[in-house]
């Protein structure tokens, strides 16, 4: 996803809890907090495992404050999104 991305000529923001080293050092690739991720990015491509790590990573609060899907639309993959406490 990351070479597709790079050969438009995108800028490419990423996160992960372990960062890649060879990733981290190619032009074009930037290594970001998620919060930052979602606000600044116009396509949000998730590649991750479901572990109990990674679930509801992305979550009600992520979903209502970075706006990411349209009213009315719901996530392609309910098992992500879940109603956490506020």
């Amino acid at each position: 996803m990351i070479n597709i991305l790079l050969g438009f000529g995108c800028h490419v923001l990423a996160f992960d809890k372990y960062p890649d080293k060879a990733l981290e050092k190619r032009d074009g690739v930037q290594y970001v907090e998620l919060d930052e991720l979602l606000r600044n990015s116009d396509i949000v491509s998730l590649h991750a495992p479901l572990t109990p790590e990674t679930h509801h990573t992305i979550n009600e609060r992520t979903v209502m404050t970075f706006n990411l899907f349209p009213p009315g639309q719901t996530a392609p993959l309910p098992v992500l999104i879940a109603k956490t406490p506020f």
